[in-house]
C-alpha cells in the first residue's frame, strides 16, 4: 500500500510539474507578446511625436508665432460680443433719462452711428433697445481705430509699423504678393514688444498712455449720459475691453491668414441675409422680406491658410450681427422734435487718434 501510495503522489506531482511548466510557457509567450506591442506602440508614439513636431514648425508663422486654429480666433471675438453686449445691459437700462442727457449723446453718436438723428433719438429714449445703440457704437469704434493700428507695440514702433505696412500692403490684391505682406507682417510683430501694459511708465509709455486713453474717452464721452452708473465703473470696464481687442489685434497680426471685419453701412437699408447675418439674440424675423435695421457687432472673414495659400479664397468665420426690430417712437415723444440743439461742449473729436 505504502508503494502504490507513493507511485500515485509520484504521478501527482509530475501531472502538477506538467501544468506548472504548460503554464510558465503561456504566461511567457503572452509576456513576449505584449513586450512587442509595448515596442510598437513605442515606435508608433514617437513616429506621433515626430509628425507633431514637424506640423507644429509648420504651424508656425515667420518668426516662431504660433498659429490660432479658426475656433481659437472665433471664441475670442465670441467673447469680446459677450463682454459688449454684456457691458450695455448693464449700465444702460435706465427707464427715465432727461431730455439734457438725450441730447448731449445724439450728437456725437450719431456721427459715428449715421442714423438719422430722429431714428437715433427713438432708440435712445426707449430702456429696452437703448442698448443697441451703445453696442453698434462701441464695435464701431473698435473697428476703425484699434483694428490693424498696431497699438499694442506702442508709440513710435506702433506708427512705424503702420507706415511700413501703408507702403508694402499689395493693393493689387493679387495672392502671391499678398502672401508675401502677410509673411512679412507676422514675422515683423514678432520682433517687436508687447507694449499693451500702459502702466509703464518707461520709453515711449506716455504716448501709449495717451492713445489709449483717448481711445476709452472716444467711447465714454458719447455714452456717459445714458447711464447712471458710476463714472469709473463706466471707464473701467470700457479700459478692460480695449485691452482685450489689442490683445485680439496682436495676435491677428501673427498670424499668416489675414482676417477683415466687415459691418456694412449703417447709411443704406440692407435686406436681412441667412448667409452673412444673424439676428441678435432673443429676436425673430417679423416680416417676410426683413431689412436690417442696426448693425450691432461686425462678422470676421480669414482669407488664405497658414500654409501661406489660397490668398484669393476667403472664408466666413462670424456672421454680422444685427437687429431688424424697428423700434417705435414712445406714445409721449412727438413727430418732431422742436428743442433747440444742446449747447453742452461736445468733446468727442478732441480725443480722436490720427488713423493712418
Amino acid at each position: 500500500m505504502d508503494a502504490e501510495r507513493l507511485n500515485w503522489e509520484l504521478n501527482r506531482a509530475q501531472q502538477d510539474a506538467q501544468l506548472e511548466r504548460q503554464h510558465r510557457t503561456r504566461l511567457e509567450a503572452e509576456l513576449r507578446e505584449k513586450d512587442q506591442e509595448a515596442k510598437r506602440i513605442r515606435t508608433q508614439w514617437r513616429q506621433t511625436a515626430v509628425e507633431l513636431n514637424r506640423l507644429k514648425v509648420q504651424e508656425r508663422g515667420p518668426g516662431g508665432a504660433e498659429q490660432m486654429t479658426d475656433r481659437d480666433v472665433v471664441d475670442r471675438v465670441e467673447l469680446l460680443r459677450y463682454e459688449v453686449r454684456s457691458f450695455a445691459f448693464q449700465h444702460f437700462d435706465s427707464p427715465q433719462l432727461s431730455e439734457a442727457r438725450i441730447e448731449a449723446a445724439l450728437g456725437p453718436l450719431q456721427r459715428r452711428v449715421r442714423l438719422p438723428p430722429h431714428k437715433l433719438r427713438t432708440y435712445l429714449v426707449s430702456s429696452s433697445r437703448r442698448h443697441l445703440i451703445i453696442r453698434a457704437f462701441i464695435w464701431l469704434v473698435l473697428v476703425d481705430y484699434v483694428f490693424e493700428g498696431f497699438e499694442w507695440a506702442g508709440g513710435q514702433a506702433a506708427r512705424a509699423m503702420r507706415i511700413m505696412a501703408d507702403t508694402v500692403y499689395p493693393h493689387d490684391g493679387s495672392s502671391e504678393e499678398m502672401r508675401k505682406y502677410r509673411r512679412w507682417l507676422v514675422g515683423t510683430s514678432s520682433l517687436l514688444p508687447d507694449a499693451r501694459d500702459t502702466k509703464q511708465t518707461t520709453g515711449d509709455s506716455r504716448g501709449r498712455m495717451a492713445w489709449f486713453d483717448g481711445i476709452v474717452d472716444m467711447i465714454y464721452r458719447p455714452i456717459e449720459p445714458l447711464s447712471r452708473s458710476p463714472a469709473n465703473q463706466l471707464w473701467s470696464q470700457l479700459s478692460t475691453m480695449v485691452h482685450q481687442f489689442l490683445d485680439l489685434d496682436r495676435l491677428l497680426a501673427m498670424q499668416v491668414a489675414g482676417y477683415d471685419w466687415f459691418m456694412g453701412s449703417m447709411e443704406k437699408v440692407d435686406m436681412f441675409s441667412e448667409n452673412s447675418m444673424t439676428l441678435d439674440e432673443g429676436e425673430q424675423l417679423e416680416a417676410e422680406a426683413p431689412t436690417v435695421a442696426l448693425v450691432l457687432a461686425p462678422g470676421l472673414e480669414k482669407y488664405g491658410k497658414s500654409t501661406g495659400k489660397y490668398y484669393d479664397h476667403s472664408m466666413q468665420l462670424l456672421k454680422t450681427e444685427v437687429s431688424c426690430r424697428l423700434v417705435r417712437r414712445p406714445r409721449n415723444e412727438t413727430t418732431e422734435n422742436t428743442r433747440s440743439p444742446s449747447k453742452i461742449r461736445d468733446l468727442y473729436d478732441t480725443f480722436r487718434p490720427a488713423r493712418w
